[in-house]
């Protein structure tokens, strides 16, 4: 009984399934109508082989809705330059399939519409399979409100072919329930340009306000606008086309004139773009235009499994423009081998996660003008080889940037780095954390031909930047460790009055990043005020990567700014200009304060004041008495106090005290500090400028240190 009641609901259902209705057997390619319809037989009231036309089969049909009726073909046959005047089908299936061309591969059976003219036009419960569709004008109209058609079939001589001049398929305002499956639209073979490399189409699918709509496993090119477009539509599914590219593994271009997949004006659209391969269109691969809910998941746009042609797409992968654009994702897409960049979005803030994106003419993730305010993800990524930057954010607000590999390749250890900065930030880009509270929220970032993350331009403000690690392969390799992956210029740079961002600390709490063997600086602050420079680790991890940075750890040029918690060593050993571990450059570089830092091994000073930095204020004097430490400076000044190996730099912060008025201290050692050096240095109260480090006097005397617990932070 339940084996009766499904078999009776996928009949009803599906009309290719219905077993009910007639079948007429068309025997000639004229345009007479049928002699009576009705009567259950097709018969134009001309001789064999005129007896049964097309027309006349759809019109005997047609008289008999209530049953799904079968139209098939006695030999294979050309119905030349139609016109609209077929009639509409409805409840039928047009089946041309047992007259395959095997000679040709393609249908035996064509049907041609003259320009501005239509092939055929289908209505309610219609399966069309096995026909080509050629002439100058539409291939399949679907009218308003039809529903339950299928067009095309996944048995071998069910797929349709459009050549057609206008539109392949186009469907209405109020079309509903289609499926569109296994066709090839501007190509024959499915391989090769439909002819003499001209477009051969206007658009492939062409879809207005319609629903519940499956285009799946079609192959869709040399059309001169766009693949499929869709306006106004909801509840679709792509999947599983090849759009712009051929279908065999070759990867020949078949491109569309403009864009692969265009869907415009499609509010809480629930589309899903899955399982395609789109390439050597000429504008963006797939476009989205002020709509919501879309979904572009485990796509290969502009990239294959084995990839021939660097140039076979001509343009962006992805592209968001217009308003809205929420609710929407783009996940597990191999998005390689696009002219432009590999996505581009003007509005809206996607959630972008788990893409593979490299190999792009341009840049690998640009956002442009996107302030919204609402806090969308860029994550788990991996970013390489991109001829420009790995993430732009361009005029950007309230976007995450965590968890991604950029230039490091997919495993985190190729030299696949960007051709220039692995994360942009510019033109007033603000509030956008890069990493996170987390450690894994982190980025993995190397390798990249300019600065690991590099802020510019006024406006670019109030961005925060924790738990990356810039400069190393994010884990260990058997038998090697950790692998370098220096960036090319800076670690970090903020430039140009990118002021008051974060670096070092989100949501106010110290998260460190780690900042590794930079040809340059590991954090460069040029022209820029009131950052935070807090907790990071600059040339070291304080364990086995004791990777410095090619010249100073930190350098601040023209800037006011807070240096805070840092670790500051191993940097500056250029063989031709040893350097500081924190410089500070430039007349116009005052209150910059450096507190309770750890600075040690660097190639040069600890802490240099250059051309003016900072006033060139001058560091304490400091003798040692005992436990007692005195000295003078500027009047009410606060005085730090290190210890370290090094007699001009400091290791350990052992503790403050501030000056008196006449610029006279002292402070008392409690119990032992750390290092065998002790020095100073000293910040004003007003400016909250810092010194460099003074001279140094002694720390503890062999054979203290080894009978005495290990000291740290604050302790005396």
């Amino acid at each position: 009984m339940k084996l009766q009641i499904i078999l009776f609901f996928l009949i009803i259902v599906h009309p290719s399934c219905n077993v009910f209705g007639a079948t007429f057997v068309v025997s000639s390619n004229k345009g007479y109508a049928d002699q009576n319809p009705g009567n259950g037989t097709c018969t134009t009231g001309y001789s064999v082989p005129d007896n049964c036309t097309l027309r006349a089969a759809i019109e005997e049909a047609n008289s008999n809705i209530n049953d799904h009726d079968i139209i098939t073909f006695d030999r294979p046959l050309q119905f030349s330059r139609y016109t609209s005047d077929l009639p509409r089908t409805g409840n039928l299936t047009i089946d041309g399939s047992s007259q395959w061309n095997t000679a040709d591969d393609i249908p035996g059976i064509s049907i041609a519409a003259a320009a501005l003219f239509t092939a055929l036009e289908i209505g309610y419960k219609t399966v069309v399979k096995g026909i080509f569709f050629g002439g100058s004008g539409n291939g399949i109209v679907v009218n308003n409100s039809e529903s339950d058609i299928l067009i095309g079939g996944s048995e071998p001589h069910e797929r349709n072919i459009f050549f057609s001049g206008d539109t392949g398929i186009y469907l209405k305002q109020g079309t509903r329930n289609i499926t569109i499956q296994y066709n090839y639209f501007g190509t024959k073979n499915g391989e090769t340009f439909g002819a003499d490399d001209l477009f051969i189409g206007d658009t492939a699918i062409y879809g207005w306000g319609t629903s519940d709509l499956v285009i799946e496993h079609n192959i869709i090119g040399e059309q001169q606008d766009d693949g499929i477009y869709l306006t106004q539509s909801y509840f679709i599914t792509i999947a599983d086309n090849y759009i712009g590219v051929s279908g065999d593994g070759s990867n020949k271009k078949i491109p569309n004139g403009d864009c692969g997949i265009y869907v415009t004006n499609s509010q809480f659209a629930n589309i899903n773009i899955t399982g395609n391969k789109i390439a050597g269109n000429l504008s963006a691969q797939i476009h989205i235009e002020a709509s919501t809910g879309i979904n572009i998941v485990g796509n290969n746009i502009g990239s294959f499994d084995a990839p021939i042609n660097p140039s076979l797409s001509q343009a962006n992968g992805i592209e968001f423009s217009g308003t809205y654009l929420r609710h929407t994702t783009i996940a597990e897409n191999a998005i390689e081998f696009n002219n432009g960049n590999g996505i581009f979005i003007t509005s809206g803030s996607p959630s972008i996660e788990h893409n593979g994106i490299a190999n792009n003419g341009k840049n690998g993730i640009v956002l442009q003008n996107v302030v919204d305010g609402q806090l969308a993800q860029i994550t788990g990524n991996g970013i390489s080889l991109n001829s420009d930057n790995g993430i732009v954010l361009d005029n950007v607000a309230n976007m995450q940037i965590s968890s991604n590999k950029i230039g490091l390749g997919d495993l985190g250890f190729s030299d696949d780095g960007n051709g220039s900065s692995g994360i942009l930030l510019q033109n007033g880009s603000t509030g956008n954390i890069i990493g996170g509270v987390h450690p894994d929220d982190g980025n993995y970032i190397g390798y990249n031909y300019g600065s690991g993350i590099y802020l510019t331009g006024n406006g670019t403000s109030h961005n925060q930047v924790g738990y990356n690690t810039i400069g190393s392969s994010p884990e260990k390799l058997i038998n090697w460790g950790y692998v370098k992956a220096g960036n090319h210029q800076h670690g970090i740079a903020v430039y140009d009055h990118a002021d008051n961002n974060d670096i070092g600390v989100v949501a106010d709490a110290l998260t460190p990043n780690l900042i590794l063997d930079s040809h340059w600086r590991g954090i460069a602050v040029i022209n820029s005020d009131g950052n935070r420079i807090f907790d990071n680790q600059v040339g070291t991890d304080d364990a086995t990567r004791n990777w410095g940075n090619g010249y100073s750890g930190i350098q601040v040029v023209g800037s006011s700014n807070s240096v805070k918690y840092n670790t500051v060593a191993f940097n500056g050993y250029k063989p031709t200009s040893p350097q500081a571990g924190i410089v500070v450059e430039g007349s116009s570089s005052i209150g910059n304060q450096m507190s309770k830092n750890s600075i040690f091994h660097n190639g040069a000073t600890g802490i240099a004041l250059v051309n003016g930095g900072n006033q060139n204020l001058q560091p304490p004097s400091l003798t040692r008495d005992g436990k007692t430490l005195a000295g003078t400076t500027c009047p009410s000044c606060t005085v730090e106090f290190f210890s370290g190996p090094d007699k001009d730099e400091g290791k350990v912060f052992e503790g403050s005290t501030q000056a008196e008025s006449s610029g006279k201290f002292t402070w008392q050692i409690q119990g032992h500090v750390q290092g065998k050096h002790i020095t100073t240095t000293t910040t004003t109260s007003l400016a909250l400028s810092t010194s460099e480090f003074s001279s140094s006097v002694q720390g503890y005397t062999f054979p203290w240190p080894m009978f005495l617990p290990a000291m740290t932070g604050d302790h005396m």
